[in-house]
């Protein structure tokens, strides 16, 4: 599973599939973040769109913090992740940053936290845009991949 910043380009997913792993699922600003939600239908459709866009999904550009313990907001904010992750059987996520995204860069100490608590390991990358080295992002998903293995 790929989680991660706006990405108009396929290198990445490219480099992933390469080294012999499968993307099963993705939680992306440009892949399906945005579809997994329904719009709730109300007078107004802009309304109900906007309303769905900024409240229903779950982007750390619209994080919320949630009352209560730490924990109860780590599962209010990526309970979705591992819901995800259980119905299509991942066995790892990559949690996929573009530098300078500082809304996902602040996200992932916590999501990686809240993932590995669920026993899914993660692989964090933090990577320029367009990318700069597949040789090295190719190394470190491989050797990702062949300790899922």
């Amino acid at each position: 599973m790929i989680h991660g910043t706006g990405n108009d380009e396929t290198t990445f997913m490219e480099i992933v599939e390469k080294v012999g792993a499968e993307v099963v699922a993705d939680d992306l600003c440009f892949g399906s973040r945005p579809y997994w939600y329904d719009v709730q239908v109300s007078d107004d459709p802009l309304v109900g769109l906007g309303t769905s866009y900024l409240n229903g999904v779950r982007c750390p550009r619209t994080y919320r913090q949630s009352p209560g313990t730490h924990e109860e907001d780590l599962e209010n904010r990526f309970g979705h992740m591992y819901e995800f992750a259980r119905d299509y059987n991942v066995k790892g996520a990559i949690l996929y940053i573009i530098r300078y995204c500082d809304t996902h860069a602040f996200d992932a100490p916590d999501l990686k936290e809240y993932l590995e608590s669920k026993g899914l390991p993660v692989l964090v990358l933090e990577e320029d845009y367009p990318i700069s080295s597949t040789a090295r992002l190719m190394t470190r998903v491989q050797a990702f991949s062949e300790m899922l293995s």
